[in-house]
């Protein structure tokens, strides 16, 4: 099959751990979808003019930015613990600085997700932080 094949109008992707795990998606519970509410590799259809590799490099891709995300995100509640010394084996095993630069490192990581998902990032962000309470971001209001 020639990665210009036409005939390839989906793809599906497999990503391993070095533990030979396999990164899996829920389905929605949506009786009008295929598949609902089964586990699945991550995969989708082709955009017009797409090969199936770019295809499932840009899938693969973002399925990894987000587990990145879920994984500094981890690193938060664990930087929370041991700053609080939360955590009994360890007392306290982290400073305010090291919570801080866990929050920066999911939001980094959350930009390149939403980077790679919109043409305009900034208006994206911009529209989301519309939504939120005034009062929480604007230390006058």
């Amino acid at each position: 099959m020639s990665t210009d094949d036409p005939d390839v109008v989906s793809v599906d992707v497999f990503i391993t751990t070095s533990r030979q795990e396999v990164l899996l998606q829920l389905r929605d519970d949506q009786p009008d979808i295929r598949w609902p509410a089964h586990w699945v590799v991550p995969g989708g259809h082709r955009e017009p003019g797409e090969t199936p590799h770019r295809a499932g490099l840009g899938l693969s891709l973002l399925h990894l930015q987000v587990v990145k995300i879920q994984e500094e995100a981890g690193e938060v509640a664990e930087a929370l613990l041991g700053a609080l010394g939360a955590n009994p084996r360890k007392d306290v095993s982290h400073t305010v600085a090291d919570l801080r630069a866990s929050c920066g490192d999911v939001i980094t990581a959350a930009m390149v997700a939403l980077r790679d998902t919109t043409a305009d990032t900034g208006a994206v962000l911009a529209e989301h932080l519309a939504r939120r309470q005034p009062s929480r971001l604007d230390p006058e209001g």
